[in-house]
C-alpha cells in the first residue's frame, strides 16, 4: 500500500502572504494606536493634576481654619496665599500619593484675592509632562493641550518647585508666578521631550 503526501498543510509562500498583509496593516494602524496611547497618557496627567488641585483645596480649607495660612500684599491690600509642594501634600495626609516615588515635582499654590475670589494654580511635572501656570479652569477646557518649552522661558529664573519661605505670616515673594498669569492663562502648559 503506498502512503499519499499529507496536503493538510499551507505553504512557505502562502505564510509568506499572510506575514506581508499582517506587516502592512501594522505598518499602517501602528501611527493611530500610538496616536490614542499619546492622548491617553496627556489626559490621564491632566487628570491627575486636577486631583491633586482637589487635595489642595482641603489643604487650604483646612489649614485656614486653624489659622496656618500665609499672607502677601498686593496693592495695600491683604492676600490669603498657601503654597505646598507635591510632596508636603503626601506627607501631610492630603494625597495619597507618594509624588517622589513617582517621580512628580512641583508646588500648589492658592492664592484668595482681595475680594474672596480663589485662584488655585500648579506647576507641575512628571518629567515627560509639565503644567506650568495651570489652573482649574485651563485643565477643564478641552482645548488645553500640552505645547511647547517655549512657555517656560519667562520663569526660567524662578523654582517651580519649591515654595517661598516667610518669617512669621507675611510672605514677600509671592506668589512664584503672578495671579494675572494664572487668571489669564498667559502661558501655555509645556511638553518636556524625554
Amino acid at each position: 500500500m503506498k502512503k499519499g503526501i499529507n496536503k493538510k498543510g499551507f505553504t512557505l509562500i502562502e505564510l509568506l502572504a499572510v506575514i506581508v498583509i499582517l506587516a502592512v496593516l501594522i505598518l499602517f494602524a501602528m501611527p493611530a494606536v500610538m496616536t490614542l496611547m499619546e492622548r491617553a497618557k496627556r489626559n490621564s496627567f491632566k487628570t491627575e493634576t486636577m486631583k491633586i488641585l482637589d487635595n489642595a483645596e482641603t489643604a487650604y480649607a483646612d489649614k485656614d481654619m486653624n489659622g496656618e495660612t500665609k499672607y502677601y500684599t498686593e496693592g495695600g491690600k491683604r492676600v490669603h496665599y498657601l503654597c505646598m509642594t507635591l510632596q508636603d501634600l503626601y506627607s501631610e495626609g492630603y494625597s495619597k500619593k507618594n509624588f517622589d516615588k513617582a517621580g512628580y515635582k512641583g508646588i500648589v499654590e492658592i492664592i484668595i484675592t482681595p475680594t474672596g475670589t480663589p485662584v488655585y494654580g500648579i506647576n507641575i511635572t512628571n518629567g515627560t509632562y509639565s503644567f506650568i501656570a495651570a489652573t482649574r479652569d485651563k485643565l477643564q477646557d478641552d482645548g488645553a493641550e500640552l505645547g511647547s518649552e517655549a512657555s517656560l522661558s519667562s520663569y526660567a529664573g524662578k523654582n517651580l518647585e519649591t515654595c517661598p519661605t516667610a518669617s512669621g505670616k507675611e510672605i514677600t515673594n509671592a506668589p512664584i508666578i503672578s495671579r494675572s498669569d494664572y487668571e489669564t492663562g498667559a502661558l501655555n502648559p509645556s511638553k518636556f521631550s524625554r
